[in-house]
């Protein structure tokens, strides 16, 4: 998501302005606070910039992105470490023992299903694999969603529903714009983290909610350089 095919969609000046931002906020202080904030930053800068472009542009065609459509919610996410731990923290301060219990238990079926597939063939099979966080429809973590997550949003929700049938089609309508904005602040969160030599993913969603509660102080050793999290094909 981060490399290769995706980098036609980068904005590399607001990826290296927004690696400058990781960078020293870091510096200034390396805590699991400071990580929260600069997870939440790139979400803010998302935002920001997307409301910039649309008050100067009128789009041609609205969002048909609404509550309940959760088509996109059947993608497998790759997100950074610093998102992945605000995501995990913010879990671990609302959520119930029970919950957590369940959702670990849907992280590891979808590890389990996806085991020794090549990205193809999990996307051909998508339909079968929703994300552990979907509640009744809905994203049960909005608020902290990941970087990966806000750049997916279609112009035709019935062609959303078609190519989760049909991975074939692949017909959904998106502006680039939104794409390019998140996925360029995913590549700042990345090359910041390298700079200063913390592990940078990117990670499974399933696999780094497991490494996090499998780990005490998981946040902590991450910032003093350890290899926490698990990457690329987690289980064969």
């Amino acid at each position: 998501m981060f490399r290769g095919a995706q980098d036609h969609f980068l904005d590399q000046e607001l990826a290296h302005s927004f690696a400058q931002i990781v960078i020293g906020l870091f510096e200034e202080e390396a805590s699991v606070d400071r990580i929260y904030e600069i997870a939440r930053t790139a979400f803010e800068w998302g935002d920001f910039f997307i409301e910039a472009v649309e008050a100067n542009t009128s789009l041609p065609r609205q969002l048909a992105c609404q509550p309940g459509c959760s088509c996109c919610c059947h993608n497998q996410v790759e997100l950074t470490p610093p998102e992945a731990i605000l995501l995990a923290g913010h879990l671990a301060q609302r959520c119930s023992p029970a919950y957590l219990t369940n959702l670990l238990e849907l992280a590891s079926q979808s590890l389990d299903k996806r085991a020794g597939m090549t990205k193809i063939q999990v996307a051909a099979r998508r339909r079968e694999l929703p994300c552990p966080l979907l509640l009744d429809g809905n994203c049960s973590v909005y608020e902290v969603r990941p970087l990966m997550c806000r750049a997916m949003h279609s112009l035709d929700a019935a062609a959303c529903r078609q190519e989760l049938t049909d991975p074939k089609v692949n017909r959904v309508e998106f502006y680039r714009h939104r794409h390019s904005i998140f996925l360029s602040l995913s590549r700042g969160l990345i090359d910041g983290c390298r700079t200063l030599g913390y592990q940078t993913g990117p990670l499974d969603l399933s696999q780094a909610l497991q490494d996090y509660f499998s780990q005490p102080d998981l946040a902590e050793a991450w910032l003093l350089g350890g290899q926490v999290f698990r990457t690329g094909q987690a289980r064969k």
